[in-house]
């Protein structure tokens, strides 16, 4: 990623670099307080990557397939788990999810999580 003056923010796709260019995968933006990046990976194919359609997009430079955008409701069915509006959203398995929020250059990952996860274990006595 590249945070550069008068809120342009690059996400750059390549293993040799981290400046957009006519040769390299790369999408600004243009940010504000409220923009976030929103990207999923699949771990059964290391080369696609997900981004969610925004309107804060200002230029594509895709030159490979793994590159898809999707609008919303394609990304949330594909993604995500059917809900209420009023639950958060579960991600599907075994996706990942990675949030960008270029105001304050924070990134988040979210991955698939099983629902047994254990919080803490007792022994065989049933003590702690």
């Amino acid at each position: 990623t590249s945070k550069v003056p008068g809120a342009q923010f690059y996400v750059v796709f390549a293993k040799d670099s981290v400046l957009p260019s006519d040769t390299v995968d790369y999408i600004k933006y243009e940010t504000n307080q409220s923009t976030i990046l929103n990207f999923v990976f699949d771990p059964r194919n290391k080369k696609a990557i997900y981004i969610l359609a925004s309107d804060d997009i200002t230029e594509i430079n895709i030159l490979n397939d793994s590159l898809e955008i999707l609008r919303e409701a394609e990304f949330d069915s594909l993604f995500f788990e059917p809900r209420f509006r009023t639950e958060p959203p579960i991600l599907k398995y075994p996706y990942i999810q990675v949030n960008i929020y270029p105001s304050h250059y924070t990134i988040s990952m979210t991955k698939y999580e099983p629902v047994n996860n254990y919080i803490k274990e007792g022994d065989i006595y049933g003590g702690w």
